[in-house]
């Protein structure tokens, strides 16, 4: 994958590995350079202005679609039918943004199941309610010192 940024390495001097180091004889970098010739350079990915990644993007985007949905799924349909739609939404999603560069379908795969598992797991209607709930009670109580201080400020300002 081009799009890989190559953050996750092993360290094969610690001692969780046990790296095989063979009696070969040493080289330079060079020397291996020469079996290579007829290699060509690898492409660079245009820098797309991601943050994370490709995978991460597109995570982002159907995940909201999902949280909006799920509960018309759950009442409506199955949970293979929200997995399905959500597997054609990750597809459009890249096709749409890496249309040169897509992402391999097993990425696809994984993250739209990774989604549908946790919406249908994880939102009900109870859940929404009292998610709905303590978000109301939190802008209530803000709202409320917000009033409070502009009344305070107005009381203020015509003494």
């Amino acid at each position: 994958d081009l799009g890989y940024a190559g953050l996750i390495t092993k360290n094969p001097l610690h001692s969780h590995w046990s790296p095989f180091w063979s009696g070969a004889d040493l080289y330079e970098l060079n020397d291996l350079a020469d079996c290579f010739d007829d290699l060509e350079d690898p492409k660079k990915r245009e820098n797309t202005g991601l943050a994370f990644g490709r995978n991460v993007e597109m995570f982002d985007t159907i995940r909201q679609w999902a949280y909006k949905n799920v509960l018309k799924y759950q009442s409506e349909s199955s949970f293979n039918d929200f997995h399905n739609e959500l597997l054609l939404k990750c597809q459009m999603h890249n096709a749409y943004l890496n249309a040169d560069d897509l992402l391999p379908y097993n990425e696809i795969k994984a993250t739209a199941k990774s989604i549908a598992k946790f919406c249908w797991k994880e939102f009900s209607e109870e859940k929404l309610n009292k998610i709905q709930s303590k978000k109301q009670s939190y802008r209530g109580k803000k709202n409320k010192g917000i009033v409070k201080s502009k009344t305070r400020k107005f009381l203020e300002a015509i003494k």
